[in-house]
């Protein structure tokens, strides 16, 4: 068994960093967090992609392990086909509406601090904009100045309608 694990990993050691996390698309759980956590430890082991595949596999759960073996084979079996798949129906882009509604809805709780309310902001916009985190931080050029500031400047910016409809 060490002999298969060492001529799959591509790293050559059987003493790889362990993929802990799993996936299950319900609850807490965020398929871009899982699928950072997923490549990062892919790249640290050096994992080949037919490899990589199996062990995403092993790592799904509930209705995402279901999704993926519903699949067809050709996709089961394609890393990038089944990380598109799984990225079109857990991914952000199809609950963008709901981060940002959910953003502007967040009020501070009484035991909160404000940076602790700022990050749970900021947080969800960076879920709506998961390929704009750039495009978030460049509009707001006071931010050199106080980075704790991005979150409600970024909520303050986002509710004007013409600014929204500009970058949506």
């Amino acid at each position: 068994m060490d002999k298969t694990l060492e001529e799959n990993s591509g790293s050559g050691s059987v003493r790889d960093f362990p993929c802990r996390r799993t996936y299950s698309g319900q609850g807490t759980d965020t398929w871009y967090d899982f699928k950072r956590y997923f490549e990062n430890v892919c790249q640290i082991n050096g994992w080949k992609k037919e490899y990589a595949t199996k062990i995403l596999l092993c790592s799904l759960r509930g209705q995402a392990e279901t999704y993926s073996y519903g699949l067809p084979l050709e996709e089961q079996s394609d890393l990038d086909m089944l990380l598109m798949r799984l990225d079109e129906r857990f991914g952000s882009k199809n609950m963008k509406k709901m981060f940002l509604v959910d953003a502007k809805l967040k009020k501070k709780r009484r035991d909160e601090s404000f940076r602790a309310y700022g990050q749970a902001v900021e947080d969800l916009y960076r879920k709506a904009y998961p390929d704009k985190i750039e495009f978030v931080k460049g509009k707001c050029p006071e931010l050199n100045k106080k980075p704790s500031l991005l979150p409600l400047v970024v909520l303050m910016k986002e509710r004007d309608s013409l600014w929204v409809d500009e970058y949506s």
